[in-house]
């Protein structure tokens, strides 16, 4: 038998491992607000045939699988989170015709498409609450209704003392029906009561309606919010802490994180079970803010949740409370894939809440974490929050909602309008992904890079952590050391403190702020200079290859004896 057969049985079985996570697992993921990345037809607002011209772009850039906020039928009080038909679209966004080629477009790329499932609650003027109102049909009880006593003179009083996550009673009275229901967010989205088994079918179906359409998953919202206590038990008040109307005076062991709400996400992932849908790997991906501990409780054969511990990471914070963070966030995982998150549609971009400067580093830190990375549009070019005018911090999480800043013409090259949904950020002249591209130190080339390495670390999943100064942080992954100076300040960084690293190092990915360039090789025994804020990815001098190869060719030279 020819040694060539070894060669090639060694070759695919190497395969095999790199390939060896599904995608869900192993593919970053990019997060699209729909009426921010791409207008194709000069109204001012993101739409399907929008992101659908944009899929080359983000085949470049190495992503695996897009998210699209919602683009349902919505009176757009939340921005499309609070849905009036959840198989109906939002005509502003396309229809169905244009969703479908948007759909075929990314998978003809090998990209796939996620959209959002809101199960928690609907629009006041979804036909289901209005039928629940009514209380004529068996939608009554698709919400959860309380009667209450009146407490004169100011009127009813609520069942007990739940608080909106936005602040104020968790009820409203509802004069028609004559009862209160629960909203735990806005009261205009009246959630919905999973205790009534019809209401989990009607998402299941909403499910499969999609699922027919093309979609590959779903990033599910609010999830620690869809159950609540059954006997109504008010929520034990936080001590020195007075405010009533304060969410945070309250620990919501009622209201958030029961264990009916996993038993529910179980159930939804079972439609990926069905004959119909299981001819490929899906996922839910959950939003779930809450601990740790809750955090882990959420993983299951159908579901993972992001990890949204680097949103919680401060512009002053030292080495020890970055490592504290990698470890509090880590070592609970027993073996499942966490996507950290770097931001988000409710939370300020990296670049504002830690600096332009913090960028690349930020990133870095998310790509070297084991795990995987869900990244939100434009912060692969620095977007950062916009300064707007009063009346449009009505909706205070509208600065990281900005259009997406493709070039510098008009509004940005997201529009042929100047008139845009939201104001394009002023800054888009020098901050956009047309100049980024012809830089070859840019935050966009940065990125780029870090998804090739996420590819070549994906399934090296051991790290260490080590404070090498106050301020400047390391975390080594397999063959590679990320370096991060958190100081203001420059810093001389002794690499010898980190054990069995080769003499020599490589650089293989600089941000754009350092005094390092890709390719720089330095020598572990000579202190490294870091400028303020810098981050550095070195590559040991592929001693792991060699001995992988070793390895490979005395199995080979072993196999080949034998014949």
């Amino acid at each position: 038998m020819s040694s060539n057969y070894f060669v090639f049985v060694l070759f695919c079985a190497s395969l095999a491992i790199v390939n060896s996570l599904e995608w869900y697992d192993s593919q970053v993921l990019y997060q699209i607000y729909t009426p921010s990345f791409a207008d194709s037809d000069g109204n001012g607002v993101g739409d399907f045939k929008g992101i659908k011209d944009k899929a080359q772009y983000l085949k470049d850039l190495g992503v695996g699988a897009i998210w699209l906020t919602p683009f349902y039928k919505s009176p757009m009080k939340d921005n499309g989170y609070d849905i009036s038909n959840f198989t109906g679209i939002n005509e502003i966004f396309g229809n169905l015709e244009d969703l479908k080629a948007l759909i075929k477009t990314y998978h003809d790329l090998g990209i796939k498409v996620l959209f959002d499932l809101v199960p928690n609650h609907t629009s006041d003027e979804h036909p289901w609450f209005k039928d629940s109102i009514a209380n004529k049909n068996e939608k009554g009880d698709y919400y959860v209704w309380v009667s209450a006593d009146k407490l004169y003179p100011s009127g009813y009083l609520p069942p007990n003392n739940w608080d909106s996550l936005y602040g104020g009673s968790a009820w409203e009275y509802n004069k028609d029906r004559q009862q209160f229901y629960l909203h735990q967010f806005k009261k205009y989205q009246p959630d919905l009561n999973y205790r009534n088994p019809k209401v989990l079918d009607e998402i299941k179906n909403v499910m499969r309606y999609w699922l027919d359409i093309g979609v590959d998953g779903f990033r599910v919202d609010a999830v620690p919010y869809l159950v609540e206590d059954k006997n109504l038990r008010s929520e034990n008040q936080i001590k020195d802490c007075n405010d009533i109307n304060d969410y945070n005076c309250f620990t919501h062991y009622q209201t958030k994180d029961l264990n009916e709400t996993y038993q529910i996400l179980e159930e939804l992932g079972k439609v990926f079970d069905e004959n119909k849908y299981k001819n490929q790997p899906r996922k839910l991906f959950l939003e779930a803010y809450t601990s740790v501990n809750n955090t882990i409780k959420y993983f299951s054969k159908y579901a993972t949740p992001f990890n949204f511990g680097l949103l919680s990471i401060q512009r002053d914070w030292n080495a020890t409370q970055v490592e504290n963070l990698l470890t509090e966030w880590t070592l609970p995982k027993e073996n499942r894939t966490f996507i950290w998150a770097t931001g988000n549609h409710d939370n300020s971009r990296i670049g504002t809440k830690m600096g332009e400067d913090m960028i690349d580093a930020v990133n870095m830190l998310s790509f070297m974490a084991p795990g995987n990375t869900v990244t939100y549009y434009g912060e692969e070019i620095g977007m950062v929050d916009a300064v707007l005018n009063t009346e449009l911090l009505v909706e205070s999480r509208n600065p990281e909602r900005t259009p997406m800043q493709w070039n510098n013409s008009i509004s940005a090259g997201f529009s042929n309008s100047t008139k845009t949904w939201l104001p394009v950020n002023p800054n888009y002249w020098y901050i956009n992904k047309e100049k980024e591209t012809a830089d070859k130190k840019s935050h966009l080339s940065v990125y780029k890079l870090l998804v090739q390495l996420q590819n070549d670390i994906i399934e090296k999943t051991n790290y260490t952590t080590h404070v090498l100064a106050p301020y400047v942080f390391a975390l080594k992954r397999s063959n590679h050391l990320l370096v991060i100076n958190l100081d203001d300040r420059d810093q001389e960084v002794n690499l010898t403190k980190i054990h069995d690293l080769p003499t020599t190092l490589s650089v293989r990915i600089s941000s754009v702020n350092s005094v390092n360039n890709d390719g720089d090789n330095v020598k572990t025994a000579d202190n490294l200079w870091m400028r303020p804020r810098s981050g550095i990815i070195f590559k040991a001098n592929s001693s792991a290859v060699t001995n992988a190869s070793s390895f490979l060719l005395i199995a080979l030279l072993l196999l080949h004896s034998l014949y």
